[in-house]
């Protein structure tokens, strides 16, 4: 597949492919701090891939627990999906509500959060967004 440029006769860009092996695709997306301060210490920021970790790890967390109690497979589930969503980041600024959004997505895909549970979580995100965009008349 020949690539085209908008502006014919110009020639398109040469963008080299990543190096091999160097997992630079896989780099963790920052987005900005929380708490909305512009202080540099970094210990506070966060990216989507620490509010996935921290959802991802309390889910196994309540798994194991309750596989340890002798529970069976449904239960154990019903308790990783609880943990997922109640580990799920707040939603008070915009930044938090991007990584609660990719959060709740990747609960689905790994199926820790069903689809009309999935709906109004998101629903709930799109009308804090709204709120914090919209001015007051």
């Amino acid at each position: 597949m020949k690539r085209h440029s908008k502006f014919p006769g110009r020639p398109m860009p040469y963008i080299p492919p990543p190096p091999p092996n160097t997992h630079m695709h896989l780099q963790p997306v920052v987005l900005n701090r929380l708490d909305g301060s512009a202080a540099q210490d970094y210990e506070a920021i966060h990216a989507i891939n620490e509010a996935l970790r921290v959802c991802v790890h309390r889910a196994k967390a309540a798994r194991e627990e309750a596989y340890r109690a002798g529970a069976d497979g449904r239960v154990q589930h019903e308790a990783a999906s609880e943990a997922y969503v109640g580990s799920l980041p707040e939603i008070d600024n915009i930044f938090a509500v991007r990584a609660f959004i990719a959060a709740v997505a990747a609960g689905v895909k790994r199926g820790y959060i069903a689809g009309p549970q999935a709906r109004l979580l998101l629903y709930t995100a799109q009308l804090q967004l709204s709120a914090m965009r919209k001015r007051v008349q």
